[in-house]
């Protein structure tokens, strides 16, 4: 007979319920380690001599998806979110094949393309990370995406 085998309860995936965290919480905790996993990428992980991103890069990451409306994190899928052979990190949001926005994380600086109802546009370049109009202009294009609305306080949570 085999002796029964105990496992840590916190090694076991658990629902979002059983710690009292909303599912946008949760689903942003998942991001977080998905990122924190492309952390572990060393150079040349591509065979081409990519970069890995750095832990700026990926903090940078993580404090993007704290100040992104619930809504727009739970349309965020693990997915989506992809190193480049530069050192940075894309996230992007495709609400169809020709309506989407990405957006591109570096340790000092990011930028955004988007693409939808026969308009596009970009940030202009790499602007220096943070920066409230960028961040501004990142939720108003995820609410043209998506037709969802946040609070302005949200838009600008870190420029006080």
């Amino acid at each position: 007979m085999r002796k029964p085998v105990w496992l840590d309860a916190r090694s076991a995936p658990r629902s979002p319920d059983a710690d009292g965290l909303s599912p946008a919480a949760y689903h942003r905790g998942l991001l977080c380690k998905h990122v924190e996993e492309l952390a572990e990428l060393a150079d040349d992980w591509d065979g081409y001599g990519g970069t890995g991103p750095s832990v700026q890069t990926v903090g940078n990451v993580h404090r993007l998806l704290t100040e992104l409306s619930p809504d727009a994190v739970q349309r965020l899928h693990q997915e989506s979110l992809t190193p480049t052979p530069y050192g940075t990190i894309t996230l992007e949001w495709e609400a169809a094949p020709d309506r989407f926005l990405r957006v591109e994380m570096g340790d000092t600086e990011w930028a955004y393309f988007y693409e939808y109802d026969d308009e596009h546009g970009d940030s202009g370049g790499n602007v220096p990370y943070p920066d409230a109009g960028v961040l501004g202009a990142i939720h108003e294009l995820l609410a043209g995406l998506y037709g969802f609305t946040v609070a302005d306080e949200q838009f600008y949570a870190y420029s006080a």
